[in-house]
C-alpha cells in the first residue's frame, strides 16, 4: 500500500502543478449545473431587447444545446449536480430553466425532448411549484404576477435603517437589491411566443403586471446598484447577482439611456462569461464565482503535506499574502476583497504555517479570527454574530426555497478554525477563546446521530471529520465520550469499496446521513480524521486509503463521481473541482507521514 502511495502520490502532485495559471493561482471555478447557463441566456436575450446587442459573446449555443440534449435523463428531466444517491434522479429548476432556454432558442416545443421536459414540469405542478427566484425571472417576461412575490422596501439598503442587508448573510444583499427594485416597480417585458409560458400553467391564472413610473428613490437604487459593482465587474462576487443587477440597469438604460448603465452591464457579463471559460471543466456549467484564494490555499497546502519542495511555492505564498486585506482576512476570490471569509483564512494559515518564514501574515489572519468569533463560541463565514430576525424571518420565508438567509456558527468552519489555530500553537490550555468553541461543538452534535451537519459541505461527513480533526489536533482526547461516538459513525458508514460518501439528500432526511456514491473528496475527510482520532491502522481506514489509490489509478486523478459541495444547506449543492485533487493528497500524506 506504501509503495503504492509512493508512486500515485508524486503523480497526484503534477496533476495539481499542471493547473497552475500564470499568475500562479489555482482556480478551478466552483459550479450550481448548466441550468445557470440557461438562465443566464435567457436573461441576456431579455436584456438585449433593451440595450441592442451586446458586444461579446464567448458561450457557443450550438455547443450548449448538444451539451443539453445529451444530459437530459429518460424522464426528461435535467439535475442540477449529481447527487451519487439518486444518478439518475431529475430536479425541477434545472428542468423548468433548461426547458426555457430551448424554448426560446427556438426549438421545437413538441419536439420528443421538450415534450418529455415539459411532461416532467407538469407532472410536478407547473410553473406554481418553481422556486421564489424562478418566479422573478418569470416575472420580468411577464409570465407570471409581481405581486405573488414579496415586496422588498428599499429601506433594506439605507445605512440608517435598523434592519438592512448586513442583518443577512454576505450572499443575500447582492440579490436582493436588483429583486427589489424590479419587484417594487414590477419591471417586465413580453418578449414574445418564444418566451411565453402558458404551456406550464397548470392553473391558468392570469398574469397582471403593471409597470410604474420610475420614481427619484428609484433612481438612487440604480445608482447604488452601479456603486456596488466591483472592479471586475461583479456584483457581490456573485454571477446570478451581476445578471440581475444587470437586467435592472437594462430597464433603466431604456428609459433613461446612461452611457453608465449600458458600460456596468457590459462590463458584468462579459465576466459572467468569462469565469465560465476560466478553468478546466467549468465551461457551461454555470460557474458561481471566483474562488481562486480558496483554490491556491487547498493545492499549495496539498502540495506542502506531500513534501514538494516549499522553495517552488514560494509564488503562490507571496500571491496569498498579497491578497490578505487590513483586517488580516483573507477573501474567497475576486469580488470577496470587502468580505473576508473565517474558513479560508483558517486554510491559508494553515498553508503559510507550512510554508514558513510568513508569521507577520500569520499573526494578521490569526487576529482577524479571533475578532470574528460569535457569541455562541462557533465561527460563520463572512458574518459576526449573523443570527435569525424572526420577524423580517417570516415576512421573507417565500424566498426559503432559494436562499439560506443567515451567516450563522458552523460546525465545519469552526472545526477548520481551530485545525489552524492549533497548528500556529494556540490551544485550550492558553486561550478562554479555544475553549469556548469546544463548549460551541459539544452542544451543536446531533444527538441522534453523534455526527455534526456540514454548511459548506455535504453533509455530516464532512461536518464531523472537520470538528474531529480541529478537537484532536487541539488536544482534545479522542477517547472522550463525545468524540469516540463520532468517529464510532463514521466508522460505521464505510462502502463495500472502501470510501466513503453522502448525498445532499441528507439535509432533508437524516436516514441518509453518511449514505451515498463513494467520492474521493469525502473518504479523504473521513481518512484525516480516523486517522488523527487514533485509528491509523484500522481496517476501516486501510480500506479507505486503497479506495483512493484505486480511485487514483482509475483515471491517473482522483475523481468525485457526485458532487460534494454545499451552497445553502437543502437548497443549492455546488461542484468543487478542486476538492478532488486536494483533500485526497493532503489525507493521504498525512496517514502516510504520520
Amino acid at each position: 500500500m506504501k509503495q503504492s502511495l509512493q508512486i500515485i502520490l508524486p503523480k497526484a502532485q503534477e496533476n495539481i502543478s499542471s493547473l497552475e495559471r500564470s499568475d500562479h493561482s489555482y482556480s478551478l471555478q466552483a459550479t450550481l449545473g448548466s441550468f445557470y447557463t440557461s438562465q443566464y441566456l435567457i436573461a441576456r436575450q431579455w436584456i438585449e431587447s433593451l440595450t441592442g446587442k451586446l458586444s461579446f459573446q464567448l458561450f457557443d449555443e450550438n455547443i450548449f444545446k448538444a451539451k443539453l440534449f445529451a444530459e437530459q435523463l429518460p424522464d426528461g428531466s435535467w439535475y442540477a449536480v449529481f447527487d451519487g444517491a439518486f444518478p439518475l434522479r431529475g430536479d425541477i429548476t434545472a428542468t423548468f430553466f433548461n426547458y426555457w432556454y430551448l424554448k426560446s432558442s427556438g426549438e421545437d416545443i413538441n419536439s420528443p425532448a421538450l415534450i418529455k421536459a415539459r411532461g416532467y414540469i407538469l407532472s410536478h405542478g407547473g410553473l406554481e411549484k418553481m422556486t421564489l427566484f424562478s418566479k422573478v425571472f418569470m416575472a420580468m417576461f411577464d409570465n407570471y404576477s409581481w405581486s405573488k412575490i414579496p415586496y422588498i422596501p428599499y429601506l433594506l439598503f439605507s445605512k440608517v435603517s435598523p434592519v438592512r442587508e448586513k442583518s443577512f448573510g454576505q450572499w443575500v444583499g447582492p440579490h436582493l437589491m436588483p429583486i427589489s427594485y424590479l419587484r417594487n416597480n414590477q419591471i417586465h417585458k413580453n418578449l414574445g411566443s418564444l418566451f411565453d409560458l402558458d404551456e406550464l400553467n397548470v392553473s391558468q391564472n392570469k398574469v397582471e403586471n403593471k409597470i410604474k413610473k420610475l420614481s427619484l428613490i428609484d433612481r438612487k437604487i440604480i445608482k447604488l446598484m452601479r456603486e456596488h459593482q466591483d472592479s471586475k465587474g461583479l456584483w457581490g462576487g456573485y454571477t446570478l447577482a451581476t445578471i440581475l443587477c444587470s437586467m435592472s440597469l437594462a430597464y433603466d438604460y431604456s428609459r433613461s439611456h446612461h452611457a453608465e448603465n449600458l458600460l456596468a452591464i457590459e462590463n458584468g457579463l462579459q465576466k459572467v462569461e468569462a469565469l465560465s471559460f476560466d478553468s478546466p471543466g467549468s465551461n457551461y456549467d454555470g460557474v458561481v464565482d471566483d474562488g481562486h484564494i480558496w483554490d491556491t490555499a487547498l493545492m499549495t497546502r496539498a502540495l506542502l503535506e506531500s513534501h514538494y519542495l516549499q522553495k517552488d511555492l514560494k509564488p503562490q505564498g507571496e500571491l496569498l499574502v498579497n491578497r490578505q486585506q487590513a483586517n488580516g482576512g483573507l477573501p474567497f476570490g475576486y469580488g470577496f476583497e470587502k468580505y473576508p471569509d473565517v474558513d479560508d483564512t483558517a486554510e491559508v494559515i494553515l498553508a503559510l504555517q507550512k510554508m514558513g518564514g510568513y508569521e507577520p501574515s500569520i499573526l494578521k489572519a490569526k487576529n482577524f479570527i479571533f475578532k470574528m468569533q460569535n457569541k455562541d463560541g462557533g465561527w460563520g463565514a463572512f458574518s459576526k454574530n449573523n443570527t435569525e430576525i424572526s420577524i423580517l424571518s417570516n415576512y421573507l420565508s417565500p424566498f426559503n426555497d432559494s436562499v439560506d438567509f443567515y451567516d450563522e456558527s458552523s460546525p465545519d468552519v469552526t472545526g477548520h478554525v481551530l485545525e489552524a489555530l492549533a497548528v500556529i500553537g494556540i490551544n485550550k490550555n492558553n486561550s478562554e477563546l479555544v475553549k469556548k468553541a469546544i463548549q460551541y461543538l459539544k452542544k451543536t452534535q446531533d444527538s441522534s446521530l453523534a455526527a455534526w451537519e456540514g454548511r459548506w459541505g455535504v453533509n455530516y461527513l464532512y461536518g464531523t471529520a472537520a470538528v474531529i480533526v480541529g478537537l484532536v489536533k487541539q488536544g482534545e482526547n479522542p477517547e472522550e465520550i463525545y468524540i469516540k461516538k463520532a468517529t464510532d459513525w463514521l466508522l460505521s458508514k464505510q462502502n463495500a469499496d472502501g470510501g466513503f460518501g453522502e448525498s445532499f439528500q441528507s439535509y432533508k432526511d437524516k436516514s441518509w446521513a453518511g449514505k451515498g456514491m463513494s467520492t474521493a473528496s469525502q473518504t479523504a475527510w473521513v481518512l484525516q480524521a480516523l486517522s488523527l482520532a487514533g485509528y491509523k491502522n484500522h481496517p476501516v481506514t486501510l480500506k479507505a486509503v486503497s479506495y483512493l489509490i484505486s480511485n487514483f489509478e482509475s483515471g491517473s486523478k482522483f475523481t468525485d463521481p457526485s458532487d460534494v459541495g454545499t451552497g445553502h444547506p437543502g437548497i443549492v449543492y455546488m461542484r468543487y473541482p478542486s476538492y478532488a485533487y486536494a483533500f485526497p493528497l493532503i489525507a493521504l500524506s498525512e496517514w502516510l507521514n504520520d
